[in-house]
């Protein structure tokens, strides 16, 4: 669980009771503002509150091992009304999709990770992920009506 800090806590599901707290930092700096959680592969992926960037977190460490540039996935002609920030992280561990919207986005994305490059100094937390767009799907209107069909990005 996070609350806006650079902690997460490890919740019991028996009695919600935290059983652990890690503290999360990128280099030597607290990582702030983590909001949306996932548990995908070993690994934390966390979103950071009004960023494009998912910070993909050791789980024992705290530790940013990566991060992943989600600048530029929803559009300008998506933005066929107000949109907020990225703020949707699932994990389908069955057929090992990766998906992310936002609130208010009009789209939910499959996405497939690709590492982007890294850093001379070797750090880890230097690595940069680049997402690509596998497929795009209309999210469904407050009347429960498809806006559009899904359609390959």
């Amino acid at each position: 669980m996070s609350d806006g800090t650079n902690q997460i806590r490890f919740l019991d599901p028996s009695n919600f009771k935290a059983v652990r707290t890690i503290k999360v930092f990128d280099a030597a700096r607290p990582l702030m503002e983590l909001n949306e959680l996932e548990y995908i592969k070993g690994e934390i992926y966390a979103n950071i509150w009004q960023t494009n960037r998912i910070a993909r977190i050791a789980p024992a460490s705290g530790e940013v091992l990566a991060w992943v540039d989600l600048d530029g996935l929803l559009k300008i002609e998506d933005n066929t009304r107000p949109v907020d920030v990225l703020n949707g992280i699932a994990y389908d561990e069955a057929n090992d999709r990766l998906f992310v919207t936002g609130k208010l986005w009009p789209k939910l994305f499959e996405i497939q990770l690709k590492k982007k490059g890294s850093s001379d100094s070797g750090s880890q937390s230097d690595a940069s992920i680049a997402a690509s767009v596998l497929v795009s799907t209309a999210c469904l209107s407050r009347a429960g009506r498809l806006r559009a069909s899904t359609r390959p990005a």
